[in-house]
């Protein structure tokens, strides 16, 4: 008997990650860190920690043009930042320092609709996680730090992609949830195409560090 593929994307849980590469099509990072020239080479790359990706190539052949770049990333203000967080800030600043501009977004719709976390106490944990960011060395000047529940085109975007989406296509990914659970993976859909637009970026290649838990939602 197949042994069946759990993914949670809200509790960070995955049964089988070889199983899930496969299904959503995340292809191994041996052969991409192969071809870099060693300045490329985070030691996050030697050491593994970032193994797996979609189309990355495009991503570091933008960076050997000197062509401009997206990196796309988040927190859910719901607490400070931990070993697990710092992974991902190290990821983002990894790209940034390689010409990336960042856009970095608090969640706080996210916290609130999943977690129950009111705006103003978000707003707080908001701040005291950004200024993590900033030690660790963001570049404020190369980045665009907003919340969900003031950026209009995000929670726009989310909006009009509502229209295509069924229930039963957020159940299959995401399991039985409340609909708060599915509202809020909806806006992360808006945070996603928000350098895409022209009055940002747009078009244009973005980055979007996450854990495989992640990746039917980016897929």
């Amino acid at each position: 008997m197949t042994k069946e593929l759990i993914i949670d994307a809200f509790d960070g849980k995955i049964s089988d990650t070889q199983k899930a590469m496969s299904e959503f099509g995340i292809k191994d990072m041996t052969k991409v860190v192969d071809s870099l020239e060693s300045e490329m080479v985070h030691t996050y790359l030697k050491r593994g920690l970032m193994f797996g990706h979609t189309d990355i190539e495009k991503i570091f052949d933008a960076i050997k043009r000197k062509e401009h770049f997206a990196v796309m990333t988040g927190i859910k203000p719901s607490g400070q930042y931990h070993i697990g967080s710092l992974i991902t800030c190290n990821e983002v600043l990894y790209f940034q320092r390689l010409g990336g501009k960042v856009y970095f977004c608090v969640a706080d719709m996210e916290s609130y609709l999943h977690s129950g976390v009111p705006l103003k106490e978000a707003h707080e944990t908001a701040i005291d996680n950004i200024a993590d960011m900033l030690a660790l060395g963001l570049d404020y000047k190369n980045a665009y730090i907003y919340k969900q529940s003031e950026e209009k085109e995000v929670l726009r975007l989310a909006a009009i992609f509502t229209k295509n989406v069924t229930y039963n296509t957020m159940k299959a990914i995401y399991g039985e949830q409340k609909f708060g659970a599915y509202q809020s993976a909806l806006i992360q859909v808006g945070d996603i195409l928000l350098p895409q637009l022209a009055d940002f970026e747009g078009p244009c290649k973005t980055v979007t560090p996450v854990g495989l838990e992640q990746a039917p939602q980016q897929d």
